[in-house]
């Protein structure tokens, strides 16, 4: 059962993924007016720590490394541009695993059939998908500074959020493992003990907030704050609360009869995400910026440099994650695609999106 709970709480809904809908592939010029338009596309961004992202989705079956977190944040949307304005219509699907360099081994250790060992587990998960509007205004307070926020409304269907706490001794596999371990989980679906019940889907409110300033034609900064302010609500949410043991540790967190105990039912529940900080640095002389993206425990510094050709841009960038990738913009699209390996079972961190733009 501990491999099973791990297994849920390691792999809750992933799916690959990430911008709200305002853009970050490229600082835009703080001269240039909101063209008018029609625009739809995606986008993704996904990071896993300790194996490739498929083996997040699949099963641990892949190159192993000890790590502390797994990142996806995905979209499709369409929408209207008009004197400033941005209507969107967006569906999402995040997650955002946060867990112990211990627990990845622990769970490696689980999935292979090799000994366990003795070590903390603590796991915290926040995955759902979600459906809904967003509307943003830019604003032009002085010359050279713009402000666009992004306030989204959306109704969040399926959902999984969950802590697991405690600890293992020793063993190879479930059958001989001690463990004692505390799990509280909210959910639309009990992948763990089948509990079933009366609920209503979630209801959803981000703040997101684009700042952008030109000091001079040399320099300028771009500033993007995904779910700076945010919140996902439930009036009637399934949970359970229970406390785990595996072979009578000698130290238990919790007093369980027999292998779990606890309780399940319905109740109101809130929580909230990290916020998503998306940075870059540009200068023009050299047509080049430097960029800075932080969610959670989730870093990455970037190198773009770009070429105006007519009508056109091309860029190629690099990524302290070691992704390496290629950006293409013109009127009518913005493409970027990224990613650390060439092989797609292989990849730990990807990066890509897609604008099509119709201007009228």
């Amino acid at each position: 059962m501990l491999k099973h709970i791990c297994l849920l709480v390691l792999t809750l809904n992933l799916m690959s993924a990430p911008v709200f809908g305002l853009e970050t592939s490229e600082l835009r010029n703080l001269d240039a007016h909101h063209n008018n338009s029609v625009f739809s596309g995606f986008s993704i961004e996904a990071s896993a720590e300790p194996v490739p992202i498929s083996d997040m989705i699949s099963g641990w079956d892949g190159p192993f490394q000890p790590g502390e977190y797994a990142y996806g944040d995905g979209r499709i949307f369409f929408g209207v541009e008009y004197q400033g304005w941005t209507l969107k219509r967006e569906q999402r699907w995040y997650y955002y695993l946060e867990f112990s360099e211990q627990t990845s081994r622990t769970f490696n250790a689980l999935e292979r059939g090799t000994d366990v060992g003795a070590g903390g587990v603590d796991l915290e998960a926040w995955s759902f998908e979600s459906y809904g509007f967003s509307l943003a205004k830019v604003f032009t307070p002085l010359e050279n500074l713009v402000i666009e926020p992004e306030l989204a409304l959306y109704r969040v269907g399926h959902y999984q959020f969950g802590t697991l706490k405690g600890f293992t001794e020793s063993g190879t596999n479930e059958d001989d493992l001690k463990a004692s371990a505390i799990l509280d989980y909210h959910f639309d679906e009990d992948k763990i003990l089948e509990f079933d019940g009366d609920q209503d889907k979630g209801q959803g409110i981000s703040l997101n907030t684009r700042i952008a300033y030109q000091f001079n034609p040399q320099w300028s900064v771009d500033v993007l704050l995904l779910d700076l302010w945010n919140q996902q609500k439930f009036d009637q949410a399934l949970f359970t609360e229970g406390c785990i043991e595996f072979s009578n540790p000698d130290n238990p967190v919790c007093d369980a009869i027999g292998v779990s105990s606890g309780r399940s039912g319905v109740e109101s529940f809130s929580t909230s995400i990290p916020v998503t900080l998306d940075s870059a640095v540009y200068y023009q002389p050299w047509d080049t910026q430097v960029s800075y993206f932080h969610h959670g425990r989730y870093r990455r510094f970037g190198v773009e440099k770009f070429w105006q050709l007519g009508s056109q841009r091309f860029s190629i960038v690099g990524y302290s994650d070691k992704q390496v990738g290629i950006g293409w913009q013109s009127l009518w699209h913005s493409l970027e695609l990224s990613a650390d390996e060439t092989e797609a079972a292989r990849i730990r961190d990807l990066r890509a999106s897609l604008t099509l733009r119709f201007p009228w």
